[in-house]
């Protein structure tokens, strides 16, 4: 298993006269290896450039990377990117890059980290819990990237490029079996057609028990998974100037992989009287142990995104001009057993079902002249529908009202309507081959509109609806526009050696709250980011080091809070991060490696006072904290991760070690810093050995997953008022894990 040397020119001519090999080994595209470390093909800009002379921090990972780390889905990358936060609360992705991000699960709002696949833009968040396999490459672009990826990139953008067809036969795949009965088969084949024309196929089908034991009968395991993903990719060459694209992708999750618990084994007994203290005076206590759970709801996730999105490419000459169309779907639902315990006391039922369409059209200029310039305009249409139940059962049949019945509930329905136009430029003029100037523009138009039908909470079991007189109608219409770009200088100081500095402008759309009519918009958030960094080789390419220090001011951050019965997201007047982030790899000899990233970030919020949900003062009123001064929420202090990979010749084949580390800080998943709402800081260490046939089509793994086995919360979120704002709930990490497997490739 020697380390692929990417970059090396690498083309293929079976019948087949255009197709040629992955972004990731054309070397001729960018003519940069001189041996010792490989630099990787990014396509950050929009147009291939190596890892190492892109001027922006990026972190970058092919497919071996991937697997040498161990990295199987989006969630996983974050141990290796400094200030890189995922967290899932009900299926839903949410992404904190450098203090920027997004907390609320509502439909009417933005990440603040773009997720691309191929390029394409993916709105909804639970399009990011697809699985990586078979890629080309992740990148993770770190700093608002306002000019050429647009909107909802104040913090950064993430691009997987899945791996498209090339003119060789290739079969591989694996096989996996582990703790917690995990199983998981992946296969991935390409296959010639005719000239100029071929296909690539990758299939994963992945199950494991859950890590949360229920010891309810009349529920089940939570934290389990039951997934499987397809992709098919066509791709047609008549010429060498012409080029076709079309992927075709689907993935589902169909188990109990999103349930939470409760923090802390009681629920408070005082605090001011409201809608439920009774209920929750009576509810059990729970274990102590995180991962045992007494719940008696058949508690059920499913996530599902399938989609389409094709390409064509014209290379006429002066300039290439690329037209991307694609044509995404999603379905999300979750049934949570929110009281935690074996009583029907709170039971949550939301989901959301979406659809997006994109296009795109960019004239990017081919390499050779002393100006390099990227034009383009963008669409971007996206509808969803999302319904919230929540059913308090076991109330007292005499609580005062209209109605006499067993059970409370809130039934929300809401759909949303989006529409994003853009149109942007980017130029680079070229002072010498050393010296170049970049400066961007882009002009972003938003519009979004919600509908709205709430049943408040009524006594009254589901299905029963209210009468009208019980139902609140309303619709809310909303635009924003902002143009963002960016300026930046670059130079080489050296053919190893790079410096730039550089200045972006970021915006996220504003927000609906489509709950709450009461507060139905936020502003449109805002950034400034400046930025300076080096990229590096030492000593012959054995040593990799870059290093980037930024500010970020940050105005109208969007943050959520619960201060009844539903989340409402509101602007608060800023905030600020200021950082320095390295990556590094060393490879002294072909046999041993060592890479790594650290990051240290200091942000914080500006003077603002707010209802803090943990203290409420009265039925219906909340002790007005300050949260100036504290962290950004989902944003660690220090992350450091380290990975160390040996080979040697033994037993008749290649013989890998490899060992992982990561450390993050302290965490807050509130904007107050409260101490129920906080992940102390936490290591993880991965090991891994493998055996490898000479012929290396064959390898052997075995492996042990967080070796420290600590209870970790991913995610937390804190319900509202009338649901128990006293009492957050979580979301863990896996805890320890073992396994082996076998791969292939032909």
């Amino acid at each position: 298993m020697t380390f692929t040397r990417i970059g090396m020119v690498c083309s293929f001519t079976l019948g087949l006269a255009t197709l040629s090999a992955p972004a990731s080994a054309q070397e001729a595209v960018v003519g940069d290896q001189e041996g010792g470390i490989t630099d990787i093909v990014v396509t950050a800009e929009k147009r291939s450039s190596t890892l190492q002379r892109t001027p922006i921090a990026i972190a970058a990972y092919d497919q071996s990377a991937l697997d040498s780390k161990g990295v199987v889905d989006v969630t996983s990358i974050q141990s290796q990117v400094p200030s890189l936060k995922f967290t899932v609360p009900q299926g839903v992705v949410q992404i904190t890059l450098r203090g920027a991000g997004n907390d609320s699960v509502t439909t009417g709002a933005d990440n603040g980290v773009g997720f691309h696949y191929d390029g394409v833009y993916i709105g909804n968040p639970a399009g990011g819990l697809a699985d990586i396999w078979d890629v080309e490459r992740v990148e993770v672009l770190r700093g608002p990237q306002g000019t050429l990826y647009g909107r909802n990139t104040t913090g950064g953008a993430i691009n997987i490029i899945p791996a498209k067809p090339t003119a060789d036969f290739e079969a591989k795949g694996d096989f996996t079996y582990g703790s917690y009965n995990f199983l998981r088969a992946r296969a991935a084949l390409n296959l010639p057609i005719s000239d100029g024309v071929a296909a690539r196929f990758a299939i994963t089908r992945s199950s494991r028990d859950g890590f949360l034991k229920n010891t309810n009968p009349a529920g089940k395991d939570g934290a389990d998974l039951d997934l499987w993903t397809a992709r098919g990719i066509l791709a047609i060459e008549p010429s060498d100037n012409l080029k076709f694209t079309l992927v075709g992708t689907y993935s589902e999750n169909d188990d109990n992989s999103s349930s939470p618990v409760r923090v802390g084994a009681n629920y408070p007994r005082g605090g001011p009287a409201n809608l439920l203290t009774t209920i929750y005076s009576t509810v059990p206590a729970k274990s102590t142990d995180p991962r045992v759970t007494n719940r008696n709801l058949n508690e059920s996730t499913l996530l599902r995104f399938y989609g389409t999105a094709g390409t064509l490419e014209w290379d006429f000459g002066p300039a290439t001009i690329r037209s991307t169309t694609s044509y995404y779907k999603s379905r999300r639902r979750t049934i949570s057993d929110w009281d935690d315990s074996p009583l029907n006391y709170i039971a949550l039922d939301t989901g959301d079902a979406g659809r997006q369409f994109t296009q795109e059209v960019t004239l990017i200029s081919n390499p050779g002249g002393k100006l390099d310039y990227i034009l383009g305009v963008y669409h971007y249409d996206f509808n969803n529908a999302n319904r919230v139940i929540v059913d308090i059962g076991e109330i007292d049949g005499a609580r005062p009202g209209p109605f006499v019945g067993t059970d409370i509930f809130l039934d929300v329905n809401d759909t949303l309507n989006l529409r994003s136009h853009a149109v942007y430029g980017q130029l680079t003029y070229h002072f010498s081959d050393a010296l170049r100037l970049t400066g961007g523009l882009r002009y972003n138009w938003d519009k979004k509109s919600s509908s709205t039908l709430i049943h408040p909470p009524v006594v009254g079991a589901p299905p029963v609806v209210p009468p009208p007189t019980f139902q609140l109608a309303f619709d809310i219409d909303a635009e924003w526009e902002e143009p963002t770009g960016k300026i930046a200088i670059d130079y080489d100081i050296s053919r190893n050696n790079m410096i730039y500095g550089s200045y972006s402008h970021g915006y996220k759309a504003g927000a609906i709250n489509p709950q709450d009519p009461t507060t139905p918009t936020t502003n449109k958030e805002l950034v400034d980011s400046w930025e300076i960094g080096s990229k590096n080789y030492f000593f012959d390419r054995t040593v990799q080091f870059n290093i980037s220090a930024f500010y970020a001011k940050y105005k109208d951050v969007q943050i959520n809070i619960f201060p009844v019965t539903s989340a409402i997201l509101v602007n608060v007047p800023g905030g600020s991060a200021k950082g320095i982030e390295v990556d590094f790899v060393l490879e002294p000899t072909i046999n041993f490696r060592i890479d790594g990233s650290l990051g240290f970030i200091d942000s914080k919020y500006d003077a603002f006072a707010t209802g803090n949900p943990r203290f409420p003062t009265g039925p219906n009123s909340l002790r007005q904290d300050q949260i100036g001064g504290n962290p950004l929420i989902n944003t660690p202090k220090y992350t450091f991760a380290v990975g160390a990979q040996y080979e040697v010749d033994a037993f008749g084949g290649e013989v890998a070690f490899r060992g992982d580390f990561s450390y993050r800080s302290h965490i807050n998943f509130d904007i107050f810093g409260n101490t129920d709402m906080q992940q102390e800081g936490v290591t993880k260490t991965d090991l891994r050995v493998s055996w490898t046939s000479p012929s290396q089509r064959f390898t052997f793994q075995a492996f042990v997953l967080n070796l420290e086995n600590k209870d970790v919360k991913s995610a937390m979120l804190r319900p509202g008022g009338i649901l128990g704002a006293d009492v957050p709930l979580a979301w863990y990490a896996p805890p320890r894990t073992w396994g082996g497997s076998f791969s292939f490739k032909f």
